[in-house]
């Protein structure tokens, strides 16, 4: 067997660069080899492929309707003939994907299967990752089933913002791994994509680009990862501004129109803090 001398065999362009130093790729997030499809993920894949069926066999009613779905249909109304008729209590991510799906009018079918398709999805590529950084493959196997289970599943058959934030940043995170691995451009613009459909989805996340870009240079500076600075300020800066320049112009369209600077009547902070109590939640749900 060839002796290993820092660096891997075709991964040279990618190793995450210093100032002077360069560390392998594969010390950082695995083998190479594990970019490539192996049996275990097949299998993962026929796994969530059967569940999907399953679910859309077993729930032939979804997808229902939540107290706070009729906000996010009205803003998609809105959006459908691109104008805004009053100030809304929602956000603009989720009625966009009520459009994409034809469930800006009501429930449909192919939003719930959708809905099932990006749980499973955002099922998938954790389960990739965990992969990547060498889980043993009796706990991926096992995260899997406990994330295709009906608690897991259920938020997929209601229209409600749930699933879609799920994936939205299960994807961006698996995309900020990716390049940090590839430094691609257009890895990181899907990044930025993904992070501001998220912003835009759930206001809690309006300040996640800003939180992912301190932590990274957290890591950093505590040595452990290991990539130029000014790379580093200059990338994710252009996430930061590209996320709160969409918003604040979002905001501003709302404040031209009806005097109230925010992406919705809520501010994030309080909406952060709108927590149900699980005991609450299902003594409520028992009596629906």
């Amino acid at each position: 067997m060839a002796q290993v001398t820092g660096r891997t065999p075709g991964w040279e362009s990618n190793d995450i660069q210093a100032a002077d130093s360069a560390v392998p790729l594969s010390q950082a997030v695995g083998c190479a080899g594990l970019w490539r499809p192996q049996p275990f993920l097949l299998w993962s894949m026929l796994f969530v492929g059967l569940m999907f069926g399953a679910y859309t066999l077993q729930w032939r009613a979804a997808p229902y309707l939540l107290s706070d779905t009729p906000g996010y249909m009205s803003l998609a109304g809105d959006m459908k003939h691109l104008t805004l008729t009053q100030m809304h209590g929602r956000t603009p991510g989720f009625p966009l994907f009520l459009l994409l799906t034809g469930a800006d009018q009501g429930p449909t079918r192919f939003f719930y299967y959708a809905s099932l398709a990006l749980h499973f999805s955002a099922v998938l590529l954790l389960a990739f990752l965990l992969l990547l950084f060498r889980v043993p493959r009796i706990g991926i196997a096992l995260f899997l089933v406990v994330a295709s289970t009906p608690p897991f599943v259920e938020w997929a058959a209601q229209m409600s913002t749930e699933i879609l934030s799920e994936f939205l940043i299960v994807l961006a995170f698996v995309l900020l791994v990716a390049w940090l691995a590839t430094r691609r451009a257009s890895i990181l613009a899907g990044y930025a994509v993904a992070m501001l459909w998220a912003a835009f989805t759930r206001p809690t996340f309006q300040a996640a680009t800003v939180l992912v870009w301190f932590c990274l240079f957290a890591c950093h500076y505590f040595g452990l990862l290991r990539i130029s600075p000014l790379r580093l300020a200059v990338s994710m800066g252009l996430t930061v501004v590209i996320s709160m320049a969409s918003l604040g112009l979002y905001s501003a369209a709302n404040y031209l129109k009806f005097g109230y600077f925010g992406t919705s009547i809520f501010p994030a902070y309080a909406v952060s803090h709108k927590v149900v109590g699980v005991l609450e939640f299902q003594i409520g749900r028992a009596h629906v």
